[in-house]
């Protein structure tokens, strides 16, 4: 006995009523933030864990010091990300993020970030840290090499405050430096004496006592100049020595005896004599130390000639000799080392100065904030503070850039401290050594990072709409439906970030939508999702339309009775046609998303920026699920042969005819009416 057909012709209309539902389902879902709607998607797109680092060059440094703070905050972070947010909105961000940036060595820059900012942050206008600060940048902005000019003012600045001595030998310079018309050319100067031995220096010392007996120290030099250069030998100096001290009291008589009795190639020298003596206040202490001077052979020793050269340069650029050679003769008298390495740090920053006049200056005002320092016990505080600046400059990639956005920083600090103070406290407490984070901290971090900062890491690609959400899944809004979605990665990043809290990092960073790093297979296939969506929402229209009709044919042979034959067999042909086209549309419809999911899937592996796709699995289960039914439902109908044609009356059908019962009896009776008409026949 056969299945009726009533009932197979009822469980193809709801195989295929299903699937017309199914499809519908599928093709809207997500078109709204409901559930359980906007969990019927295409794919859906996990950056939670995406390497960043990759993506956007410049946040690693960023990063590297997030990921050594939340090492040391013992699980809890919310303080961190506090500090963060705090800080984001604010005029501090582009420079510290620049500091961070430019440093090759983020373990030290932090360090003396942190050192250094409590200073700032204390600091105001009347302390002699903040006097200090301004000076350096004065300096700085006065630089043409930032790194030299900080590292010498490190070492001025530390041999001015390690003892007495040498803060008279660090007064002295700057009184010489002050004096003079060419400050560079008087430290290089001062750098040449002073590397002079204590022997050379003991043959010099008459000189300085000829300066101090002379009342014309211009003519003193020339004259000086020209018989130490002379290479007169020590018997004739004592014999011209001698001859003035005993030739009475008419000293240019005694001169012009002397040039008649020597030869004419000495004359420059006799003469050079004479005005040495018209120009001393005392003639015989400066024929003393004359002598001691040619008796020494001088002119000989070529490191005191060297010497009287420097000091020839000395005297000629000051405005003040006298100032001057008492200067000089202070720092003749050091034997300190670091007087050496101040004077040699001198010749750095003025070499490096613009303008070396100003320079002089800047120092000189910095010193005395040094000695100020030294009163108040603030000195060691500056010092540190210059300590800092300079281990900040030396592991930065761009010093110049380095220190103004340091000095931005200060200004910020300084007039808003309250923003800057949390942040503080996370910089203190970084005490692990801050290396570039690897693969396996990024994913262990990155998703909180980017909950914290509010970025959404779950895309939800449907048909018409884009869906976001965090990291643990939880939906937060989805796009306006429109016509067909797109899938480009650097569109939904950039945007992402744009109206997230890591904006004001975006814009510090002067990253732009072009600046991200997404070259690969995934971005070079980009233009064919959106065809390939397309395809699929053209076959689900198709099957949501044929399935319709084909409902209505199904009816139709549902209802149709056996005396009109016809019509229930172009109906059940109709209804077969129609059920086949629905069931390779929907075969095509889920091939095309099943193969594009997989593309997908394939090339984000191979880009290695640690994106993850994962298929729909509702909207696969609802379009396969939707092929499953129509197929069925095709093959049922395909068993199916329409009634009250010939050959029928055989049994020539798998399934039997009770569409109408009733015509059924009515064909038995009149069967068994013919055949008693025969029989009485």
């Amino acid at each position: 006995m056969g299945i009726p057909k009533s009932i197979t012709l009822l469980v193809c209309v709801i195989f295929v009523f299903t699937g017309f539902i199914l499809t519908i389902v599928a093709t809207a879902g997500s078109t709204s933030n409901y559930s359980p709607i906007n969990n019927v998607y295409l794919g859906e797109a996990d950056i939670s864990r995406i390497n960043v680092t990759k993506v956007i060059p410049e946040t690693a440094p960023i990063l590297d010091v997030l990921a050594a703070a939340m090492q040391t905050s013992n699980g809890s972070n919310d303080y961190l990300f506090s500090a963060l947010r705090t800080i984001a909105g604010t005029a501090a961000l582009g420079p510290l993020l620049s500091l961070l940036g430019n440093s090759n060595n983020l373990t030290t820059t932090v360090e003396s970030l942190a050192a250094i900012a409590p200073l700032i942050v204390q600091s105001n206008a009347s302390s002699s840290s903040s006097q200090a600060l301004g000076q350096v940048n004065s300096l700085m902005a006065n630089s043409n090499n930032v790194s030299a000019t900080l590292g010498g003012l490190q070492t001025i600045l530390a041999g001015s405050s390690s003892s007495v001595q040498d803060a008279n030998s660090t007064q002295a310079v700057f009184e010489i430096l002050s004096d003079s018309h060419n400050a560079t050319a008087s430290a290089n100067a001062l750098a040449g004496m002073n590397n002079l031995s204590a022997s050379d220096k003991q043959q010099l010392a008459p000189v300085f006592v000829i300066f101090q007996e002379s009342s014309n120290a211009t003519a003193t030099l020339q004259s000086l100049g020209t018989l130490i250069t002379a290479n007169i030998s020590a018997e004739t100096g004592a014999q011209l020595i001698s001859a003035l001290q005993t030739g009475g009291s008419d000293l240019q008589a005694t001169i012009s005896r002397l040039s008649s009795s020597v030869p004419s190639s000495m004359n420059t020298s006799i003469m050079a004599l004479g005005s040495l003596l018209t120009s001393s206040r005392n003639a015989n202490t400066t024929l003393q130390m004359l002598g001691s001077l040619l008796q020494q052979n001088v002119s000989s020793s070529a490191p005191a000639l060297a010497a009287f050269q420097d000091l020839s340069v000395l005297l000629r650029e000051s405005d003040n000799a006298t100032a001057t050679l008492t200067s000089v003769a202070v720092l003749s008298n050091s034997t300190s080392q670091d007087t050496a390495q101040q004077l040699s740090a001198l010749q750095e920053i003025l070499n490096s100065s613009k303008n070396s006049t100003e320079t002089v200056e800047i120092l000189q005002s910095e010193a005395q904030v040094q000695a100020q320092g030294n009163s108040n016990s603030s000195s060691e505080a500056n010092e540190m503070a210059v300590g800092n600046l300079t281990n900040l400059l030396h592991y930065s990639t761009n010093e110049t850039e380095t220190f103004i956005s340091l000095m931005q920083l200060s200004q910020y600090v300084q007039a808003n401290s309250t923003a800057f103070t949390p942040l503080l406290g996370v910089l203190s407490q970084v005490n692990a050594p801050i290396m570039p984070v690897n693969r396996d901290v990024l994913e262990n971090i990155m998703p909180e990072i980017l909950n914290n900062l509010r970025v959404d890491s779950r895309y939800r690609l449907s048909i018409f709409t884009l869906c976001r959400g965090l990291s643990t899944g939880k939906i937060q809004s989805c796009s306006s439906p429109h016509a067909v979605q797109s899938f480009v990665m650097r569109d939904i990043l950039y945007d992402e970030l744009e109206t997230s809290d890591f904006k004001p990092y975006m814009d510090a960073l002067n990253v732009q939508k072009q600046d991200l790093y997404l070259e690969g297979k995934l971005q070079k296939k980009e233009h064919s999702y959106v065809p390939a969506v397309r395809s699929a929402l053209a076959f689900n229209l198709l099957v949501i339309i044929l399935s319709f009709f084909c409902l209505i044919t199904l009816i139709v042979s549902f209802v149709t009775t056996a005396s009109k034959p016809k019509t229930q067999k172009l109906s059940l042909l109709a209804s077969k046609i129609l059920l086949s086209l629905v069931a390779i549309f929907a075969l095509l419809s889920g091939a095309i998303i099943t193969a594009m999911i997989n593309i997908i899937k394939s090339d984000t592996k191979t880009d290695d920026y640690n994106v993850r796709f994962y298929s729909g699995s509702a909207y696969l289960g609802l379009i396969w699920t939707t092929f499953t039914l129509s197929f069925i439902a095709l093959v049922i109908l395909l068993l199916i042969r329409p009634s009250g044609l010939k050959g029928d009356a055989a049994g020539a059908g798998v399934l039997s005819d009770d569409l109408n019962p009733n015509t059924s009896s009515e064909a038995d009776s009149n069967e068994k009416l013919t055949r008693s008409d025969v029989a009485n026949a």
